[in-house]
């Protein structure tokens, strides 16, 4: 644990105890106009790794209308789970899945409460539920230390990640994407592009430019749907300049010292770029439900202190760039999908959401 996550638990513990909170559940009313505030203003949902009833969507929908937020990322396949029942690959389903018609059902219930659905498929790592039936496709290192098996453990092992040098993974990756590009009318699809490499000279048979590649070859299928591709930033990594084409909304969750990914690229250097940002930095926006990174969780007496403007990073953009900073949200992660059941997540759900969703009514 990095000296700077130290000092954030010192400090969350330090205001729990001066200010003797308890966490009670917010309950959602009708919020006023937001139409000075961030444009984007989500709740993401760790679908992947736990299985959320519809029922229980639909009531974070209502939820999310009644506070003035406007967008549900649903992150739909993980290590633990593929949620969209697939018909041109069922190898991929898990037990639990959505059906098309109930994902069907469930964007139009949103849409009626002006809500979007942003769904994600998480590629090209976090693939484990796929590529268990696909081990011709795991990507393979020419060698494995134990510290970097150790290394590798935290991001879900080696069967997670799938082979871009592989003709073969695109074939599969692409079946995936065409088939349910149709279910989701909103303008957007999150591609995932997190937590794959960083040390490349474990791959050689990769380039160290794989996922600026993976990016490029996926909007191309994304494109003619007329959907804007949305990535993680630590995907980033790669030597040289950026090179990202500039509609592509990066969610930045992670920089610097900060746990699990170290990445160079900077917020500036994104704005810069013409890329749209969300800060979707995992302090204080994120809401781990269970698992080691549980302890990192932000308080909601911190996140009442947040300013959206501030990144992970502790930076800011400069003022000629804070356009390009489009929202944020809460993100719901499922590490350990049995640590807290849906009906358990509800009530410190609800408090955060009524929290974020005041910080992002005005800018």
């Amino acid at each position: 644990m990095t000296g700077n996550v130290k000092r954030r638990l010192v400090i969350a513990a330090a205001v729990l105890t001066t200010a003797m909170l308890t966490a009670a559940p917010v309950e959602a009313q009708p919020a006023p106009p937001v139409a000075d505030g961030y444009p984007w203003r989500q709740l993401m949902v760790d679908t992947g790794r736990e299985y959320f009833p519809i029922d229980w969507l639909e009531a974070r929908v209502r939820e999310l209308s009644a506070l003035g937020m406007n967008t549900l990322h649903l992150h739909l396949s993980d290590n633990q789970g593929f949620r969209l029942r697939s018909d041109t690959h069922p190898e991929v389903n898990s037990a639990q899945t959505y059906s098309k018609d109930e994902i069907r059902a469930l964007v139009a219930y949103a849409d009626s409460y002006g809500i979007t659905v942003v769904p994600e498929i998480d590629m090209p790592s976090h693939m484990g539920q796929i590529l268990t039936n696909h081990p011709e496709l795991q990507l393979v290192p020419a060698h494995t230390t134990p510290l970097e098996a150790q290394q590798d453990s935290l991001l879900g092992g080696p069967a997670t990640k799938i082979d871009l040098s592989n003709p073969a993974s695109y074939r599969l990756m692409g079946d995936l994407l065409r088939e349910f590009l149709p279910l989701f009318p909103g303008p957007y699809w999150h591609l995932g592009a997190d937590e794959y490499v960083s040390d490349f000279g474990r791959y050689p048979q990769l380039s160290p430019y794989a996922v600026r590649d993976y990016i490029t070859w996926a909007s191309g299928i994304l494109s003619p749907a007329g959907k804007t591709p949305i990535v993680w930033n630590d995907g980033l990594n790669w030597p040289g300049p950026l090179g990202l084409d500039p509609s592509v909304i990066v969610d930045y969750w992670s920089a610097g010292t900060a746990p699990w990914i170290r990445t160079g690229r900077a917020p500036a250097e994104l704005a810069a770029n013409g890329n749209r940002l969300v800060n979707a930095g995992f302090t204080p926006t994120y809401f781990v439900t269970g698992g080691p990174a549980a302890r990192l969780d932000t308080p909601p007496a911190l996140l009442e202190l947040w300013n959206p403007r501030i990144f992970v990073d502790l930076g800011t953009l400069p003022e000629s760039s804070r356009p390009q900073l489009i929202g944020s949200g809460i993100f719901v992660w499922c590490d350990d999908p049995t640590a807290m059941t849906p009906d358990e997540i509800s009530a410190p759900l609800s408090e955060r959401l009524a929290i974020m969703a005041g910080k992002l009514r005005t800018r």
